[in-house]
């Protein structure tokens, strides 16, 4: 798998209130998250799942990450 862009989720720096949208779990302070080439973030560990099956983003249906 291509290297996945990680992030710290920190809620003074985002700019609404954010969810997963693949589990659909608040994220909460500290959270890893996963950052996609289209600008789409998910919980790591979920995206990291979600990629096994297929590269591309669950929102837009981007390419996920270069290969």
């Amino acid at each position: 798998m291509a290297r996945l862009n990680r992030k710290t989720y920190h809620p003074a720096e985002a700019e609404e209130h954010r969810a997963c949208s693949i589990c659909q779990d608040e994220y909460a302070e500290g959270d890893l998250l996963g950052k996609l080439d289209c600008g789409h973030d998910y919980h790591f560990e979920c995206i990291k799942q979600w990629l096994m099956r297929k590269n591309s983003c669950p929102m837009c249906r981007h390419r996920a990450v270069a290969i």
